[in-house]
């Protein structure tokens, strides 16, 4: 007699662990224990039962016979024995193929007919719409693809499937978004690159150029990009000096020990683009517009001499904003899926418009005054630059 009881008090108790948790019953045979967290229009998520801190799964409506849940309550789908393909049409259940199904990496699930996998991202018809048109959805939401055949392919990867990430070396889907750090040398051209006299002549010589860039791209033939860089350049002297020298000389006829110091040019840039890109494999080529904001500061150039037992020192500086604009072309080639080199060529060309030349001077150190060296210098600015870099690419 006890042993009856306790055999039935243990039946008792599986049937209640039975009832406890909600059992998915697919149109394949199979019978799913498990919590179900939300039923939306096209699928129903859940976690399996007993494993509350686990992944997430979806199924779609399609692929369910019924659900017993936890409560006893029996939903029943597909009763009609009708569905709608991808194209709107009915079809008996003998007749349909399950649609695709692309899950994002923020947890949406897309249900539709994959048309195309590119590079850069997936070409789709969505299930259950009044036309056929494609939609495109970039690579780097896409955690994995679910293919009607039962095949899955993982294209991004979450925290749950780190080990079915994309090896660094596999190039078969790569992010065209980066960011990069890039130098080498910049080229004067035009009149600042000229051997023109007089102080406001440009007479630059190469220097370097660095720059970081940040690029992202909302589809192939279409991209943005934010850019800051510094330039310096080399100043030939020999017409500021001789102006200097002799603003000194017509100033303090009596002056001895006179030394003149001529700086160098110090550029400052920031730029907002528009680019394009091709692929070829782990090569990318791109190309951008650009306009923005230059900075430029004139040689400073700094007279020191004696006069009547005095230490005297004269400044001759001034500084220029104004707009900038050029375009740029280059490469980029992969490395790793996180890390390729670029290199390129841009032509940039702005205007420094500087107001005069400021004479400032001191004696004994002690603040004397101010007056205009110069008038106004209008001086174009432009330069080739060759840049070498890498780049870090953003996304996944």
């Amino acid at each position: 007699m006890k042993t009856c009881l306790l055999f039935v008090l243990f039946l008792l108790a599986g049937f209640v662990s039975l009832q406890a948790q909600d059992q998915i019953y697919t149109t394949d045979g199979q019978i799913i224990n498990a919590h179900i967290l939300e039923i939306k229009e096209h699928d129903i998520s859940y976690q399996t039962y007993g494993n509350p801190e686990g992944p997430i799964y979806y199924i779609s409506k399609n692929s369910i016979q019924k659900i017993i849940f936890e409560s006893g309550i029996e939903e029943t789908f597909n009763h009609t024995g009708q569905q709608i393909d991808l194209y709107g049409d009915e079809k008996t259940n003998s007749q349909v193929t399950s649609p695709d199904r692309i899950y994002l990496t923020d947890g949406k699930v897309i249900e539709c007919e994959v048309v195309e996998k590119k590079r850069f991202g997936i070409s789709y018809i969505p299930v259950n719409t009044d036309n056929n048109y494609v939609e495109y959805i970039s690579n780097t939401k896409v955690d994995r693809i679910e293919y009607s055949e039962g095949e899955v392919e993982y294209i991004s990867g979450n925290p749950n499937n780190r080990d079915r990430r994309k090896d660094p070396r596999d190039f078969s889907y790569l992010s065209p978004h980066y960011v990069s750090l890039n130098v080498g040398p910049a080229i004067p051209f035009g009149a600042y690159g000229s051997s023109q006299g007089g102080a406001g002549a440009g007479f630059a010589s190469t220097g370097f150029d660095v720059n970081a860039d940040v690029t992202y791209y909302l589809f192939r033939g279409l991209g943005f990009s934010a850019t800051v860089g510094y330039t310096f350049n080399p100043y030939n002297d020999i017409a500021m000096r001789s102006e200097v020298l002799n603003n000194v000389m017509g100033q303090n006829p009596t002056a001895t020990d006179i030394n003149v110091n001529v700086g160098d040019w110090h550029n400052f840039y920031a730029m907002l683009g528009v680019g394009y890109y091709n692929d070829f494999g782990r090569l990318i080529l791109d190309y951008k517009a650009m306009g923005g904001f230059l900075y430029t500061a004139f040689p400073t150039s700094v007279a020191k001499f004696q006069d009547s037992g005095n230490s005297h020192r004269v400044e001759f500086k001034d500084n220029s904003a104004s707009f900038l604009f050029g375009g740029y072309s280059g490469f980029r080639y992969f490395l790793t899926r996180k890390w390729s080199v670029r290199g390129g060529i841009t032509m940039l060309f702005g205007k420094g418009s500087f107001a005069g030349i400021k004479r400032t001077e001191y004696i004994n150190g002690e603040y004397q005054g101010e007056s205009v060296f110069s008038g106004t210098i209008e001086q174009p600015i432009s330069w080739i630059m060759i840049h070498a870099g890498v780049c870090f690419t953003l996304g996944k």
